[in-house]
């Protein structure tokens, strides 16, 4: 075996052009293949750090509008509580809530994310803090600012460097009177649980680990706001279709006796299968990628083999003249296309773990827990597999093909150039077809995901964004309104700012804040039906400096605040949809109700992918 070995990197060496182009091709589809591998393994396969995740659901609430179009938000108060007392296909169940602060030190102010939950979330999610105390009953005071919080494992080793004496410190946090005590600090990698209610909102991430926990209680007044999103752990043998026929139930029994409950019903979701699914949606047609590079890059490193194969027919037969076996003549060939492989493989895992952080870099918001995936072991290991595979692939036919050489024909044919008899040619010409075959699947594919980026690309946005530069900033203290004048005024003296505005939510970020909504001459809903619409706040010169054009009416100016009547400015899809053939400018919205002070509608701008409601 040993002598093999070395013949097989002498053989190698002696042809460098040629080891050096199969390792390579070998090395591109190995690096892809394990590099794609390594991020399925680190997002798709590795399982948050809960206890027996797959009985874990979340449980959103799926309202159908008047225009029969489903929307997905949080869940009232009044039907998680009563699920609490009724339900019996969960253990437990627990209401949680996307928010975030500013934590403010001397240096200045710093934005946070954080989690609002009910004491139950611990016991739900089967994860304990790992300094300190969990939250009890006493810590949830409904409508009350907490006094205590629990800090993540990452932001507690990022900002307090790991101290071990912090459970009993206070941090400073805007909007509260007196600064919470930290009573514990989580386990590493604890991240947000999926938040309908909240994925509109300017700053959540939900791929982000969680930097602080706060208590929550639901308030007496408010019951039947969407404002909850709900987990529960499932009693063992129970499926999620099984809790979500109990739930359903329980809700219309609760909507038979509140009408206001009505046209809403609970979708209980795998909470693991919800957490990847943006990852599923990407990395597995990315992984079918790689895996026909792997298969090309093992075809192309076959035919090479087989072309040398022929070129070496005397070789081979005076090596079987002089004794050698059929059986050893099959492992010298074996040998020697395995170490090849093993040679793409070691480049193959380089490039790999270079592919991985290049991923790491660019798709740290397009591929969820992406920056969780290690590249260590996981990808080692692909990269072996990988190269075993290829050689088995590309080694196995080229060997079988030299031991079944019959070597009289073969020495007939010493100092004549070599030449493909018929069944060489034959199977030269099915490892083209193969290869030709998945070129073209992959050619494809490929063609398909330029042309719809092309199409995405071209889409009108009906804005420019030429030399616009967009920044979050919020006031910590005070009243916000003052701070909004004062930073505009201050950054348009800026050398080179020729316009500033505020938005909440601006475009390209996903970040629309929905709102139920009313329309002046059409019929009075009940909740369940009212128009779900993303809006956007925004002060003076916001139209201007995107470039929107006003088609009617005005802008908003500097003395619409509090003290003034409210106005918005619509679009004209929306003009064109609820006021078709009569004037938008004047006619009335409400937000959120009937009950609630009308806005008026004071100008129409032209359409663009901002938004319907400003």
């Amino acid at each position: 075996m040993l002598y093999d070995l070395r013949f097989a990197v002498r053989m190698l060496l002696k042809r460098p052009g040629f080891t050096a182009l199969a390792a390579l091709t070998l090395a591109v589809g190995i690096g892809a293949t394990a590099a794609v591998f390594s991020l399925v393994e680190g997002v798709l396969l590795t399982p948050p750090p809960y206890r027996d995740p797959d009985r874990l659901v979340i449980i959103p609430s799926v309202r159908i509008d008047s225009q029969q179009v489903e929307r997905i938000e949080g869940m009232p108060a009044i039907h998680w509580m009563d699920w609490q007392q009724h339900a019996t296909s969960f253990e437990s169940l627990a209401a949680h809530g996307w928010t975030f602060n500013f934590r403010i030190d001397n240096a200045g102010s710093e934005s946070i994310e954080g989690m609002v939950v009910t004491p139950e979330y611990f016991r739900v999610v089967g994860v304990q803090p790992m300094l300190g105390r969990a939250f009890t009953a006493e810590d949830a005071k409904p409508g009350q600012p907490s006094s205590v919080i629990i800090l993540g494992h990452e932001y507690w080793q990022r900002r307090f460097n790991g101290d071990p004496a912090i459970v009993g410190k206070t941090i400073r946090m805007s909007r509260r009177d007196a600064p919470p005590t930290i009573i514990g600090v989580m386990p590493p990698g604890v991240r947000f649980l999926p938040s309908p209610g909240a994925s509109q909102e300017p700053n959540y991430d939900v791929d982000a680990t969680v930097d602080f926990l706060s208590p929550g209680a639901p308030n007496p007044q408010r019951l039947k706001f969407s404002m909850w999103d709900v987990v529960g752990r499932l009693k063992p043998g129970v499926t999620p279709a099984q809790a979500q026929t109990e739930l359903g139930l329980l809700v219309a029994r609760q909507a038979k006796d509140d009408h206001d409950l009505e046209g809403r019903s609970p979708r209980v979701e795998p909470l693991v299968a919800e957490m990847n699914r943006d990852g599923r949606r990407i990395l597995l047609p990315l992984f079918g990628a790689a895996a026909l590079v792997l298969l090309i890059a093992c075809g192309n490193t076959a035919a090479l083999l087989l072309v040398r194969g022929l070129q070496r027919q005397q070789e081979y037969a005076v090596r079987t003249a002089l004794g050698v076996g059929r059986m050893a003549l099959f492992r010298q060939v074996g040998i020697e296309s395995g170490t090849l492989a093993l040679i793409g493989g070691v480049a193959g895992v380089a490039l790999a773990f270079g592919i991985v952080k290049v991923f790491k870099l660019i798709g740290g918001n397009a591929i969820p827990r992406l920056d969780a995936v290690s590249t260590g072991w996981p990808l080692l290991l692909c990269g072996l597999f990988s190269a075993l595979f290829a050689a088995m692939l590309a080694g196995l036919v080229p060997a079988l093909r030299a031991s079944r050489m019959d070597p009289i024909d073969a020495l007939k044919n010493t100092g004549s150039r070599s030449s493909a008899g018929r069944g060489e040619r034959r199977l030269l010409r099915a490892v083209t077809m193969i290869q030709t075959a998945l070129t073209l699947a992959l050619l494809v594919g490929a063609g398909l995901l330029i042309r719809t980026m092309h199409n995405v690309a071209n889409v009108q946005a009906g804005y420019s964004l030429d030399r616009v530069l967009a920044m979050t900033v919020t006031a910590v203290q005070g009243d916000w309104s003052d701070f909004h004048h004062r930073a505009l005024e201050r950054v348009s003296h800026v050398p080179g700012v020729q316009r500033a505005a505020f938005a909440w939510g601006t475009p390209l970020t996903g970040n629309d804040w929905p709102g139920l909504v009313e329309i002046e001459g059409h019929p009075v809903m009940k909740p369940s039906d009212r128009i779900a619409l993303p809006l956007r706040a925004v002060t003076p010169g916001y139209f201007d400096l995107l470039g929107l054009k006003l088609v009617e009416g005005r802008d908003v100016r500097d003395t619409d605040d509090r003290k003034a009547p409210a106005v918005a400015v619509v679009n004209q899809a929306l003009a064109d949809r609820y006021f078709a053939g009569t004037p938008a400018i004047g006619k009335k919205l409400w937000l959120g109700g009937r009950d609630r002070p009308s806005t008026d509608i004071v100008g129409v701008v032209a359409n663009a992918r901002t938004g319907d409601l400003t």
